[in-house]
């Protein structure tokens, strides 16, 4: 996913905007100076945002990357900078799968069980209280994603 922040000057006034559906969302009036402080303060509260799902975006003003972007979604690059843009950052980022939910009910032997899989194959839990010790979650998401393989035992 990306997005735009730009600074276009108005007569004398700064406009942050963002640029979004092939046109300029007014989102800040001010200074210069106001206007690219917004901007910054905007930029880190993307960043901060997409932390949350371990997400580092790519922040850029490199020219030849803005207008790549802009010519990837159908807008010239020349008419979005005609529009008096005196500067743009450009935001890169890859959207997460958000996880599921699921539950499952077991007796207590086979959650023990369970247990002494991860503990043979060291899928261990990474943070939290149990850091550091067998999880069958972290074994459930080691055989999804492929680092365990699973085989049926041999009667």
């Amino acid at each position: 996913m990306e997005k735009i922040y730009a600074i276009l000057e108005r007569g004398g006034r700064s406009v942050l905007a963002t640029f979004e559906d092939r046109t300029f969302v007014h989102q800040f009036e001010g200074s210069k100076d106001a206007a690219l402080k917004e901007m910054n303060a905007r930029v880190e509260q993307v960043e901060r945002a997409l932390s949350i799902n371990d997400i580092t975006p790519d922040v850029t003003e490199d020219r030849e990357r803005i207008d790549a972007y802009l010519r990837s979604v159908e807008v010239a690059p020349d008419a979005f900078w005609a529009k008096n843009v005196s500067r743009a950052v450009l935001i890169s980022w890859t959207p997460v799968h958000y996880r599921q939910r699921r539950t499952i009910t077991l007796y207590a032997e086979e959650w023990q069980a369970l247990t002494e899989v991860a503990a043979s194959v060291r899928a261990l839990s990474a943070r939290g209280v149990y850091a550091g010790k067998p999880s069958w979650a972290a074994l459930v998401r080691g055989i999804a994603n492929g680092e365990f393989i699973v085989s049926r035992k041999q009667l």
